[in-house]
């Protein structure tokens, strides 16, 4: 089993987000170069607060920022501004200011006559357009999970299911890197992702894990040689990725 690297920050997340933060910058700022593209996928939830957590200023000095792309790991289809994970990552100062100086985007805020599936297959076909003509880009994301307060061991858009077939169906289709479904436990329904096929795709992982009470079991399924399933944990995927830190407030 290949187990991720953990740091853990007992009861100070404050220092777990820095430490993430600047581990995700660390990471952007080596591989972004002139013949060396970067696209970066930025999870919500706890991760919007900790963007801004952390020193920018060696990667503000990268002179091929136009070789950044940003974008979503996985988004709300919701028509109200402020519930959209793009606007959020675009109130993070860190990452308006990286656009600010030339990092592209992929816009992931859903269009009035889209749905959840319209919605997920343009989303899908730009970033399999962006990396038909990058394909020797560096793919570097941040991820959190799902505790027991928000549906226990989904990450970015992906939930558990009961129905095997059917999650195979929606997220581990070899051709669909991000999939627009409604969700049966995530709120709201409406929902677009970054399928598996996606995720075996990033070559870093980022995980900011907080919150002793609602994640430890999360953190201890990914961790543990437990057997849950993925279609049960989602979770469980990272036990198995290369390149995989984590950084969590949750004692060891």
């Amino acid at each position: 089993m290949i187990s991720p690297e953990v740091f853990s920050y007992p009861n100070t997340p404050e220092t777990a987000e820095q430490k993430a933060g600047q581990k995700l910058f660390t990471l952007v700022n080596k591989f972004l170069k002139k013949d060396h593209p970067v696209l970066l996928l930025l999870s919500g939830g706890t991760w919007i607060p900790a963007l801004d957590k952390s020193d920018l200023s060696a990667l503000k000095l990268n002179p091929y920022l136009d070789k950044l792309t940003i974008t979503t790991l996985d988004e709300r289809v919701d028509f109200k501004p402020e519930n959209n994970n793009f606007n959020k990552l675009l109130s993070s100062k860190n990452i308006s200011d990286l656009i600010k100086l030339g990092a592209n985007f992929i816009n992931t805020v859903p269009k009035n006559d889209e749905n959840s599936f319209s919605f997920g297959d343009r989303i899908n076909k730009s970033l399999k357009n962006y990396l038909f003509n990058n394909s020797h880009a560096t793919l570097i994301a941040t991820a959190g999970v799902g505790g027991k307060n928000n549906t226990s061991g989904h990450i970015a858009g992906i939930e558990p299911m009961e129905n095997k077939d059917l999650f195979n169906d929606y997220f581990q289709n070899p051709d669909i890197l991000y999939r627009g479904y409604l969700a049966q436990k995530l709120q709201p329904s409406p929902r677009a992702t970054a399928t598996f096929a996606l995720l075996d795709k990033v070559d870093y992982f980022v995980l900011l894990i907080l919150g002793p009470e609602e994640k430890r079991q999360s953190l201890d399924k990914i961790l543990s040689n437990d057997q849950s399933t993925l279609s049960k944990f989602p979770c469980t995927y990272f036990r198995h990725h290369l390149n995989t830190t984590i950084f969590t407030d949750i004692p060891e």
